[in-house]
C-alpha cells in the first residue's frame, strides 16, 4: 500500500512525500518511496506493532538520511497512517520496560502532534496516542 502525505518541516515549508507501507504478521513497516514507488530502504525506518486491543504502537522511529530530517515526516506518517487504517497509534511508554522506551526526540514529535490537537497524552496509559474518530479526528 502507498500513501501520500504533505509534511511541514521545521523551516515551515510544505513537502509532499510518498510512503510505502508493508504489512507483516505482527507489525507494519513504513518507508519513503523511490520514484518507482518501491521502498527506499535505509532512508527511514518506522515500525508499528499490532496490539491485541486493535491499536498500533510505534516500536521504531528513525530517520537515517540527513535530507529527510526536520521535514515533519514522523508527524506525517503517524497521522496519515492512523487515518488510513482507522486505528489509534500509541507511543512507547516513558519507562524502560519490555523493550520500550520513549526517546526525547520522539517526545518532541508527540508534543507537536498534541499542540495541533492530533494527539493526547493518556496519563492512565503513560503514553501519547493519536485521536480516533470517536474523539474527533478523521
Amino acid at each position: 500500500m502507498i500513501f501520500n502525505a504533505t509534511c511541514i518541516g521545521k523551516d515551515g515549508k510544505e513537502r509532499n512525500y510518498k510512503f510505502h507501507v508493508m504489512e507483516e504478521q505482527t507489525k507494519i513497516r513504513v518507508n519513503i518511496t523511490n520514484f518507482d514507488e518501491s521502498p527506499k530502504l535505509g532512508a527511514i525506518d518506522f515500525q508499528f506493532l499490532h496490539l491485541d486491543d486493535g491499536t498500533l504502537r510505534i516500536s521504531d522511529m528513525y530517520i537515517d538520511i540527513e535530507e529527510y530530517r526536520q521535514k515533519g515526516i514522523p508527524e506525517g506518517i503517524i497521522i496519515n497512517l492512523s487515518r488510513l487504517l482507522q486505528k489509534t497509534i500509541l507511543s512507547s511508554t516513558k519507562f524502560q520496560n519490555n523493550g520500550e522506551h520513549l526517546h526525547e526526540d520522539a517526545i518532541k514529535v508527540w508534543k507537536r502532534l498534541v499542540s495541533q490537537d492530533l494527539a493526547v497524552f493518556d496519563s492512565s496509559l503513560e503514553r501519547y496516542k493519536t485521536l480516533t474518530t470517536d474523539e474527533g479526528l478523521i
